[in-house]
């Protein structure tokens, strides 16, 4: 007789070191559960942090080089051009690990139509940068990108020198990995700034539909 068809291969289990992107917002919605079990009820935790409505895209499997960025925000977010912007609330901010790799971002998004020095991107990193001198930034001008860690982005939204409420992206970098092979969503310590400033002052924009999120 035929034989019977073969069996569909498992999916290899990713290593503790390289999770699994294939669905980055799933990841995500493990993650944050996972770190935010302790602070919220049950009824916030069931209700999935990110759904597909609220994705606005994934970049292709490898394309992490900072070089794609550009190309990336282009396509996930096209209509931005000619928008208003608004001081203290930047269009888009990127958020990675570590100044290291923001820094790369950075240069990765300077041949994003628009930008130039008069129109620079705003960096929310602890690199050389002091927090004092972000505020001011946020103060003295509108920016439709920004690049920064959960820390410092944190402490700035508590601050509130920072806001979402007219920012229309989020991006988070989660498949780079650092030299030790973590990413945004699996670095100690970082994992909790980002799951905390996502609940504390995006989970609300995101479920409103106001605010989206794309996994670079």
């Amino acid at each position: 007789g035929a034989k019977k068809k073969a069996k569909k291969k498992k999916k290899a289990k990713p290593r503790r070191d390289e999770p699994d992107t294939s669905d980055p917002a799933a990841l995500f919605n493990a993650l944050f559960v996972d770190k935010m079990r302790g602070s919220l009820i049950p009824a916030e935790l069931e209700r999935p942090a990110l759904a597909a409505e609220h994705v606005a895209g994934v970049s292709p499997e490898g394309t992490f080089g900072a070089q794609h960025l550009a190309g990336f925000v282009q396509k996930v977010a096209p209509k931005w051009r000619g928008a208003a912007l608004a001081r203290g609330s930047p269009k888009c901010v990127v958020i990675s690990a570590g100044a290291v790799r923001a820094t790369d971002l950075v240069r990765g998004l300077r041949n994003f139509p628009g930008v130039n020095a008069r129109a620079p991107i705003l960096k929310l990193f602890a690199k050389h940068i002091k927090q004092a001198e972000q505020e001011q930034m946020l103060k003295d001008r509108s920016y439709t990108l920004a690049v920064g860690n959960p820390n410092r982005i944190a402490r700035l939204l508590e601050a509130g020198a920072l806001s979402f409420e007219r920012t229309e992206l989020l991006v988070l970098d989660s498949t780079f990995k650092d030299k030790k092979g973590f990413t945004l969503l699996n670095l100690h310590g970082t994992t909790d700034d980002l799951c905390q400033l996502f609940q504390d002052h995006a989970r609300r924009l995101v479920q409103q539909g106001r605010l989206r999120v794309a996994f670079f």
